[in-house]
């Protein structure tokens, strides 16, 4: 039986790389989240240096390939979000707004899933970016780590969110109340023949 090498490399994709933080990204992470207040209200240096630290934390320790990862263009080297695997807690009630038939079933019990989330600054949206690093580490939890199937999850109101859910292959579900969180979760099953 093989089992996992927790060691996630440096992923590369048409346009981006993606790989883990270093101290050294402190003020390109710093000016990508300030860029966005709208998703980032802290705004300090400090913030961003605890932020920061926190992400390189945890891809350096015992639990990758959990964690975030810097989203850099190849051509410039300039550091312009961030994508990472998250795990979710989800109970059958967030299972059941994909399909009702697929979860109606399951136990009550909350299962732990494992997820992906993203931010590419706001000066570098609508340009494909965050979908091709969301793509990337899609095919790396199915082909490299072995996940049956990926979540992700936003705001009601975050179209853009939404809108990449779909690009990259996600059902999109939306919690009926509009002021839950999260309002809408996006899950990719893996491919059957993979």
């Amino acid at each position: 039986m093989a089992f996992y090498d927790a060691k996630m490399p440096t992923l590369y994709t048409e346009h981006l790389l993606i790989r883990r933080f270093s101290e050294e990204d402190l003020c390109a992470f710093h000016g990508t989240l300030t860029g966005d207040p709208d998703w980032w209200d802290r705004g300090t240096i400090e913030d961003a240096r605890e932020s920061l630290t926190f992400r390189i934390r945890q891809t350096r320790y015992n639990n990758p390939p959990l964690g975030y990862r810097a989203v850099v263009l190849q051509e410039s080297q300039i550091l312009i979000g961030t994508v990472g695997y998250d795990c979710y807690f989800l109970g059958r009630e967030e299972r059941c707004l994909f399909d009702e038939s697929a979860y109606a079933q399951d136990s009550a019990h909350r299962t732990l899933e494992f997820g992906v989330g993203y931010f590419i600054a706001a000066e570098h949206r609508s340009r494909g970016f965050g979908a091709e690093a969301v793509r990337a580490l899609i095919d790396f939890a199915f082909e490299s780590i072995g996940v049956q199937r990926l979540w992700a999850e936003t705001w009601h109101e975050n179209r853009s969110s939404i809108e990449l859910m779909k690009r990259v292959g996600m059902r999109v579900g939306r919690n009926p109340d509009p002021e839950a969180w999260p309002g809408v979760f996006g899950v990719i099953e893996r491919p059957p023949d993979s």
